[in-house]
């Protein structure tokens, strides 16, 4: 398969990479700013393009890798009449496309994606097409790369696009919250990362209900108690620990309810 990236940012750099090791062959990567286009490019054996009107019609799919906001205006300069193009948004409709081409869909990676990372990272995808032929290659693409997926429509991705922001960015905030209280308290926040790590491991073989322990879990006053004085020049951290808390406890109360 042919491929060209319109985007040369985490997303297609990652995808970019992860096709290229599969040998499909990239045909050109689109960037406004011409040397980001070409250190991509190079890594792909790619041409490097600053201006859409020099997209080569020799590719069989376009993928639009760019933030969500510069989607419709990529797609505004497009018309790659029945080539397929995909979109890799999760929170943007899949008939943002439906003008570009007569083949088109939706390559959707739940997955936090950094240009340095590892280009064979596992990525599960979301995936949909507005045709039989737009799902059945964008399905070719990912078993060629043996990644795992599953179909969503437009609310179904808005609906993981909300579970990954609660999965990621705010649990990373309580991170942030925990790294800063290290600092200040001149403790090591590396301490903390085999439980980061095993916490993480448990959930691919437990929900996330069987997972907790604690305090909060326990049901030991005296603790919390304790935990929230000693937060009391952390008003952040106290407002999230109490929250936090009592949203743990009621849900522990529930489960030994359900037991009963």
């Amino acid at each position: 398969m042919k491929v060209s990236f319109i985007g040369s940012g985490n997303v297609a750099t990652i995808l970019a990479r992860q096709m290229f090791h599969h040998r499909f062959t990239i045909v050109d990567i689109y960037s406004k700013q011409i040397v980001h286009a070409q250190q991509l490019a190079e890594t792909v054996l790619a041409s490097a393009i600053d201006d859409l009107k020099n997209l080569r019609m020799t590719a069989d799919i376009f993928i639009i890798a760019v933030n969500d906001n510069s989607i419709q205006e990529i797609t505004n300069q497009l018309s790659l009449s029945n080539k397929l193009v995909l979109h890799t948004a999760g929170s943007v409709s899949i008939t943002t496309l439906e003008k570009v081409s007569e083949n088109y869909g939706v390559l959707y990676p739940i997955q936090t994606l950094r240009k340095e990372m590892n280009s064979e990272i596992e990525i599960p995808f979301m995936i949909d097409g507005n045709n039989l032929y737009a799902k059945d290659v964008t399905e070719r693409i990912l078993n060629h790369l043996q990644q795992s997926f599953v179909y969503g429509n437009d609310e179904q991705r808005l609906k993981i696009h909300i579970a990954a922001v609660f999965a990621s960015n705010f649990v990373n905030y309580l991170y942030h919250l925990s790294a800063e209280y290290c600092t200040n308290e001149q403790i090591n926040f590396s301490l903390l990362q085999p439980i980061i790590e095993q916490t993480a491991m448990r959930l691919k073989s437990n929900p996330p209900g069987e997972v907790f322990t604690g305090p909060a879990f326990r049901g030991d006053k005296k603790t919390i108690e304790t935990h929230l004085s000693l937060l009391k020049k952390y008003p952040d951290m106290q407002k999230w620990y109490a929250l936090i808390t009592n949203n743990i406890q009621q849900l522990t109360f529930l489960s030994k309810e359900l037991q009963l």
